[in-house]
């Protein structure tokens, strides 16, 4: 008798054993599942979070108002097609790296054309009349603008391309261009170009330019969609088609 009671006792002892595995096993997996979600709600939030971001991102950068104001162009209107424009370099490697150069108004720069530049960082800008602003933590605009190229990671010449695709994305007020020395020290030289209907108006910015510097390009004004100025910075005015 004493046997049998042992015995019971021994595979009392050997289930309990078994349950508290069981639930240390069950309590693991638990835990594990719960980290997997979490790990999962954690990639889904990084990969959202650049585009709440990117709905009210803002530079907070001042450029200097432009002083010199060449004669308005009251003929030109944002109806006028850019794609009947001769191409340039700018053009075609804007377009090889999956950018638009057909649109009714485009904004280019681009810079390292000797790769002694591969660490510098410049950024093209565009305010917009609604206060938005157009840059690398502000790709699309509401108003349907966006910059659709931002090459400056990679070897090569280093591109950027505002682009406004539709006569309704080119909204009447003003709009500032400027480029802004991210990071690093720019030696060498910055070409820029803003287009406006058949209107091309080139820019060159010679270095060296510090870290953090703001350089004013030009600004514009719609009425109506026509636009009644176009104030460059003359310092650095290389042509203007009119």
């Amino acid at each position: 008798m004493g046997t049998d009671n042992k015995t019971q006792q021994a595979s009392s002892e050997s289930r309990v054993v078994k349950e508290q595995n069981a639930n240390t096993c069950n309590r693991l997996i638990g835990w594990c599942i719960l980290f997997a979600v979490v790990d999962v709600l954690l990639f889904l939030l990084l990969l959202l979070l650049p585009d709440c971001c990117d709905d009210n991102s803002s530079s907070g950068l001042q450029p200097s108002p432009i002083i010199s104001q060449p004669t308005p162009h009251d003929t030109i209107t944002v109806t006028q097609p850019m794609d009947t424009l001769p191409d340039d370099d700018m053009d075609q490697r804007v377009r090889d790296l999956g950018g638009s150069t057909n649109g009714v108004m485009r904004f280019t720069i681009e810079w390292n054309h000797d790769d002694n530049d591969i660490e510098s960082d410049v950024d093209a800008h565009v305010l917009l009349p609604n206060q938005e602003e157009i840059f690398f933590k502000h790709l699309n605009a509401s108003t349907g603008a966006r910059l659709d190229v931002d090459r400056r990671k990679t070897p090569g010449i280093k591109i950027e391309n505002v682009i406004w695709p539709t006569v309704e994305s080119v909204k009447d007020g003003k709009y500032v261009f400027f480029v802004h020395q991210f990071s690093g020290e720019n030696v060498g030289v910055i070409n820029a170009k803003i287009i406006i209907g058949d209107k091309v108006t080139s820019f060159r910015i010679n270095g060296p330019l510090q870290n953090d510097s703001v350089i004013p390009i030009a600004e514009a004004e719609f009425s109506n969609g026509t636009l009644t100025a176009f104030n460059c910075n003359t310092s650095i005015l290389v042509s203007n088609n009119q």
